[in-house]
């Protein structure tokens, strides 16, 4: 139908952004502006479809922000092989970083340091999952 239609075109679009942005990319020239976006999105997606976790032999350190609502403890626990923590950071997924949320993620973060510098085999990575 008409539906079907409408998706293989669209599709149809992705795949001729895409294949204009690798050119681009291939001739040494930049992405031209109207398709950075789409290429960020797509090379985005295309990421997390391919991408395999791999377990992470030391401790992590992880930042979420308190209106991401997702579970993360069984996920991460699996990959981290000496546990990990938690830390909630007041925001969103937008605003985690901007004022005055970014005051909190950075005491969370140089006290996470300062503990890491002590016991440098107790935490070894921080990664903010926001």
């Amino acid at each position: 139908g008409q539906h079907t239609i409408i998706q293989h075109l669209k599709g149809l679009g992705r795949k001729m952004a895409w294949m204009a942005s690798e050119l681009s990319l291939a001739l040494g020239r930049r992405i031209p502006p109207r398709l950075r976006q789409h290429y960020t999105n797509e090379t985005s997606l295309q990421t997390i479809r391919t991408y395999i976790p791999r377990a992470y032999p030391g401790r992590l350190v992880l930042f979420q922000s308190t209106q991401n609502s997702t579970d993360v403890r069984n996920a991460w626990g699996q990959l981290a092989a000496e546990g990990f923590e938690l830390h909630k950071v007041p925001g969103d997924h937008f605003t985690l970083f901007e004022e005055p949320h970014v005051y909190v993620f950075l005491a969370q973060l140089m006290e996470c340091l300062q503990q890491a510098q002590a016991c440098p085999s107790e935490a070894r990575l921080a990664r903010t999952v926001r």
